[in-house]
């Protein structure tokens, strides 16, 4: 397509059992208007390049490439770059747009106004009761930090989600390139939006849930993942210090992040008896106790209780045999 004024990037990988009804959900809304749709396979192993082809040749919108698998970050920076709009758009592979959810966003990005268009995201499968035939749409224009507010607020309908969001792309091409990094797996996308936010004057942020997400994951024990863990806890780090430097304003919310963050590797070191962790941790939950998140807004009471009990078992280095009793309760999400 010649001249598209948005570019919807998809990264793909092993979702054949949904890849078909993430791209029916945005064409069955497109009409004429000026879209493609890039997506990226970052390696599947299963049926999901064969079916990438059918529709690319079925929709000359739908461009199509392949990579090795070098991660999520990766195929959008693929995307990115493989991109022809003046706007840009994430959605995953598995997950899918509400019905009208284009034809509500693009008075808005036709308008050639904002530099960033945020919308919210709704678990799914949910109960039908969507906004997609709301044309009247509810939202507010805004500045890079109250962006910032959006991406770092607990309670946010925004969040860092890579999706949700529509941005300018020659922004991203402006000394330096903002892309994804791609040593990481995790927050890689909320790096992104706070670094793009900083570049966005004039924002529109919605009230509306236009994005389907489709959640997957396993329970808080068998998810524990170590190294996963500490890599979470770099990035939010990271992305405190950004914060306090370039949005001051907003600092306690990223602080709030790592706290949250430590206070959830201390509960999981208690679940599992990893006290080698609970040793490493000690230093940086000083600098960001539980008690972190009792001025933080959108903070649960539960996730503040949980918070404020390892605050206890780390001041009085609480042994995890005294604990034991608790580990049913923490594994439940009890503290959420």
């Amino acid at each position: 397509m010649s001249n598209p004024l948005l570019s919807i990037i998809i990264p793909i990988y092993n979702v054949e059992e949904y890849i078909g009804e993430c791209l029916e959900s945005i064409l069955s809304q497109m009409d004429a208007l000026p879209i493609e749709i890039v997506c990226i396979d970052d390696g599947s192993e299963d049926n999901s390049w064969s079916i990438l082809n059918s529709y690319s040749n079925s929709y000359n919108q739908v461009i199509v490439e392949s990579q090795n698998n070098y991660g999520v970050g990766a195929a959008r920076n693929a995307g990115i770059r493989l991109s022809h709009g003046l706007y840009i758009m994430f959605v995953d592979g598995d997950d899918c747009l509400e019905p009208n959810t284009l034809r509500n966003l693009f008075p808005l990005i036709q308008s050639l106004r904002y530099d960033c268009i945020l919308f919210g995201l709704r678990e799914w499968p949910y109960d039908g009761s969507g906004d997609s035939e709301s044309f009247d749409l509810k939202g507010k224009e805004g500045s890079s930090a109250d962006m910032a507010s959006g991406i770092l607020s607990l309670d946010s309908p925004f969040q860092g989600y890579a999706c949700g969001k529509v941005v300018r792309k020659e922004l991203l091409f402006e000394s330096p390139f903002i892309l994804f990094d791609e040593s990481v797996s995790i927050l890689e996308d909320e790096w992104f939006w706070i670094n793009t936010a900083r570049r966005c004057e004039l924002v529109m942020l919605l009230q509306e849930k236009y994005y389907l997400y489709r959640k997957r994951q396993g329970s808080l024990s068998s998810g524990f993942n170590k190294a996963r863990s500490y890599q979470e806890l770099h990035m939010r780090c990271k992305i405190y210090n950004f914060t306090c430097r370039y949005y001051p304003d907003q600092s306690m919310l990223a602080k709030g992040r790592v706290a949250q963050c430590v206070a959830g590797i201390i509960r999981q070191s208690y679940i599992v008896g990893d006290t080698e962790s609970l040793k490493y941790i000690k230093d940086i939950w000083i600098k960001f106790p539980g008690k972190t998140l009792l001025s933080v807004p959108g903070v649960s009471a539960g996730r503040k209780v949980g918070a404020l009990l390892c605050d206890m078992a780390m001041n009085f280095s609480v042994p995890m045999r005294l604990l034991n009793f608790l580990k049913p309760h923490l594994s439940k999400g009890l503290f959420d």
